[in-house]
């Protein structure tokens, strides 16, 4: 199969999974926490612009579809922020992370795998902390559709170094433990209703 037709069947497969999320936005069943979605936008960017030095322009079009999502997800979020309790951690983790990026951008070692993924770690962190408090705020699908779509990526991915896929490989688990994570949260969420139903 070939990179173009790998990319194309990602872009599917990640409106497909995104579904959930982009009915959201007028049902407001969840929440998105703002900080990590600004983040994950301005990265993305950085990473589009990235993308189009290389001249890969199917993962790029994916890249600028994804920017739409995250930054209308990002707003979206900042207008429902005060269901999720912003608190320290939230700002802590959005201060590190624009500072990060434009330690990343000024310096221009966008390709520096690790710092990227110290980055993305970094903007995940609030989410995170948003599911365990507040596992009904988010849906379990996109996590999954998401690691999907990444494991499209890294197989149109023609020369594999470590370069390359580090950094896709990471965000595959990443995605993979959000989504076991969220689940966990939801069927103990569920579990503790139901005994304190039966205790009463």
């Amino acid at each position: 199969m070939s990179s173009a037709l790998f990319s194309w069947l990602g872009m599917i497969v990640y409106v497909i999974f995104a579904w959930p999320y982009i009915r959201s936005l007028w049902k407001k069943d969840v929440v998105f926490h703002p900080y990590s979605w600004l983040l994950w936008a301005i990265l993305g960017s950085i990473n589009a612009y990235s993308l189009w030095q290389q001249g890969n322009q199917w993962w790029l079009i994916a890249q600028l579809l994804s920017i739409i999502f995250w930054s209308i997800f990002c707003i979206r979020g900042f207008f429902s922020a005060q269901k999720i309790s912003l608190n320290w951690v939230d700002s802590l983790c959005l201060g590190s992370g624009i500072v990060a990026i434009f330690i990343l951008f000024f310096f221009w070692i966008t390709k520096a795998t690790f710092a990227i993924i110290i980055v993305d770690f970094i903007a995940i962190i609030p989410t995170w902390k948003k599911i365990y408090y507040h596992p009904e705020s988010d849906k379990i699908v996109p996590w999954f559709g998401s690691m999907v779509t990444l494991s499209l990526y890294l197989f149109s991915i023609q020369n594999w170094t470590f370069e390359s896929t580090t950094f896709w490989i990471y965000l595959i688990i990443v995605n993979t433990s959000t989504g076991l994570c969220l689940l966990y949260r939801k069927w103990r969420d569920k579990f503790d209703k139901s005994t304190k139903k039966i205790q009463s």
